[in-house]
């Protein structure tokens, strides 16, 4: 499982086609980057193709299309293993036990700014395990190192300040 850490999107009302690859038959090529401001136009074109996967080459494009909102923020988020991104916000001193949560941008970079400059990464690090299971599966976590810590916290602190400028919260989950 992982959390991802991203910045607060506000979705546009606009959709956009788009295919699991890049091998696909004209009539998905033609589909794939369209935006529409009515889903049910894009779903009316999704099912149309869909409908005639049989004459489709190459068969790879078997693999559909997809519909995906657009929203006005394109980021990425920053995303971390979950006992790494616990490790994090308790670094951060944020309490967030479900691994659920938001903040305003402001204020979730001035804890990455106030852990960086106050705070002991290696108080939190935690070595890498290996534990085996009953049946011989091998179950590794790598741990995390101070160096890690102090690593993920710049991503984060970049990833907050773009939210400040946008005037967002950052999101995690």
């Amino acid at each position: 499982m992982s959390v991802t850490f991203s910045i607060e999107a506000i979705y546009t009302g606009k959709c956009r086609i788009t295919a699991f690859g890049d091998d696909v038959c004209e009539a998905a090529r033609q589909a794939v980057g369209r935006t529409f401001t009515d889903r049910r136009e894009a779903y009316a074109i999704v099912r149309e193709h869909d409908g005639a996967m049989d004459d489709c080459w190459p068969r790879d494009c078997a693999s559909g299309l997809l519909i995906e909102g657009i929203y006005d923020v394109d980021a990425e988020g920053v995303n971390f293993a979950n006992g790494n991104a616990r490790v994090v916000l308790e670094f951060l001193g944020i309490d967030s036990p479900d691994l659920l949560g938001s903040m305003g941008g402001g204020d979730f970079l001035a804890a990455c700014q106030v852990a960086m400059a106050t705070g002991t990464p290696v108080v939190h690090a935690r070595p890498a395990t290996e534990t085996v299971g009953d049946r011989g599966a091998r179950f590794v976590d790598f741990g995390i190192d101070e160096a890690g810590i102090v690593g993920r916290v710049s991503m984060l602190a970049d990833l907050a300040t773009e939210a400040v400028r946008l005037g967002r919260d950052v999101t995690w989950g």
